[in-house]
């Protein structure tokens, strides 16, 4: 796509919130739509391909840390139509006079958004016959309500599904293992499926007291099911990491003093953290169902779930910088010491809930522990690591290493390569050696 080519700019972290937006405006902008979930990822995308028609961006976004990237756009594109979106009824008097054009309520109302853009954008009215829908989608919202056809060529479509049966696990799993990812409704239809949508949306996600497990699938599945592909791992184990997933959250939960910091600490849906220990949740329980380690599935899940419990969400933005002002033992302040240390807090914790299955403490002592040796709070050798804290830490590198799933092919190709240097003792190289051969 060249840089004088018209494009939308979407930038959100709720996947589904992404993909409802890009449904609804599909139906008829005929230029480009570029997804980005974070800051970096639309800065890059503004970068490349030069300045959108319009951007349509999360409220929080654009104000996390100090405003930076609305600064950015004040700087670099200040005439630029920019909507906002928000889940929030009010909002503080040091975010007024922005370059906001509009705000809109989450989920965003396909009708309004699509009228919004309408008014602002140039690029040509489409009217297509047929509209796509991701199948995870199709089966969570759509099932049942409505005629679904598979595209053949641009214009031939065939009917798999008539409205009034299910769309299965069983025909999503057969379709996504050919490569499948969409499949298609009417365009007739498009109102109605949205409406269906927004409502599903609004109900599992902004509802108050919607559930933890709703909430992380939300946000993370889509991600996951994307990178699964790229390894090569089952369909199957995808879909029973989600059962795994709802039953850790629900065991967890029989502990008062577990289920009050559980809801206190992911009542923000949406946020870095929710996003990071998610897509933690399910890639941990993916690969121990690879690695014939169903029976740790949920230890690894509630590790995820508590491992960095006692971090203020303030410090995911930097978290990077953290971990390696930690990894530097030269370094006392208190702070730094402090940060150091949660692991071990942590896991103290963790030995006071007589619920939990045995190693989680462990998994949760030893997440930032390194194969080689740099680790901390101990500096533990690959070989004195716990197998399951091996695998949660492998889990834990490829979420910072393939971010949200972009440019999949070159980061795992990348991966790759840094993890044969990485993973070269111990149970890290065994676990890898796995991994890889099945990508290869």
């Amino acid at each position: 796509m060249s840089k004088t080519q018209n494009y939308l700019l979407l930038i959100d972290r709720e996947e589904n919130v992404l993909e409802l937006q890009e449904t609804a405006l599909k139906y008829f902008y005929g230029g480009e739509i570029v997804l980005a979930r974070t800051r970096d990822e639309a800065v890059k995308s503004l970068e490349k391909l030069g300045k959108p028609e319009i951007i349509i961006s999360d409220f929080k976004i654009l104000f996390e840390e100090k405003g930076k990237f609305h600064q950015y756009l004040k700087e670099n594109c200040p005439h630029l139509p920019l909507i906002a979106t928000t889940d929030e009824e009010k909002h503080s008097p040091a975010q007024e006079n922005t370059l906001i054009s509009s705000l809109l309520p989450k989920p965003v109302c396909p009708e309004e958004l699509s009228h919004l853009v309408k008014s602002f954008t140039k690029a040509p009215i489409e009217s297509p016959t047929h509209v796509p829908i991701k199948l995870r989608v199709a089966r969570d919202v759509a099932s049942g309500k409505f005629d679904f056809y598979l595209k053949l060529s641009g214009t031939n479509f065939v009917k798999i599904t008539n409205k009034g049966n299910d769309f299965t696990d069983a025909e999503l799993l057969k379709l996504s293992s050919k490569g499948i990812t969409e499949i298609f409704i009417k365009a007739s239809e498009s109102h109605e499926f949205l409406r269906v949508w927004e409502q599903h949306l609004h109900e599992r996600l902004f509802t108050k007291g919607s559930s933890l497990d709703s909430a992380l699938a939300i946000q993370c599945l889509e991600q996951v099911e994307r990178i699964s592909r790229a390894f090569g791992w089952s369909g199957e184990a995808v879909l029973a990491s989600q059962k795994i997933v709802k039953e850790a959250i629900a065991t967890l939960s029989r502990n008062e003093t577990m289920s009050l910091l559980l809801k206190k600490k992911y009542e923000e849906r949406g946020s870095a953290y929710t996003q990071h220990v998610g897509l933690l949740c399910y890639l941990t329980c993916i690969m121990c169902a690879e690695l014939k380690l169903e029976e740790a599935q949920e230890k690894l899940v509630m590790a995820s779930l508590m491992h960095d419990l006692f971090i203020d969400e303030s410090f995911y933005p930097e978290i990077e910088e953290w971990n390696k002002q930690a990894r530097d033992f030269d370094n006392r302040s208190p702070e730094i010491v402090k940060y150091r240390l949660h692991p071990l807090h942590a896991s103290q914790i963790a030995q006071t809930i007589d619920i939990l299955p045995p190693d989680v403490d462990q998994i949760i002592l030893q997440h930032h522990e390194s194969p080689d040796g740099r680790g901390f709070p101990r500096g533990l050798s690959a070989s004195r690591i716990h197998y399951l804290a091996s695998i949660f830490i492998m889990a834990e590198d490829l979420v910072h290493f393939l971010d949200d799933g972009h440019a999949l092919e070159t980061s795992l190709k990348d991966y790759l390569t840094w993890g044969a240097d990485r993973y070269q003792s111990g149970n890290f190289k065994k676990i890898f050696d796995g991994i890889r051969a099945k990508v290869s």
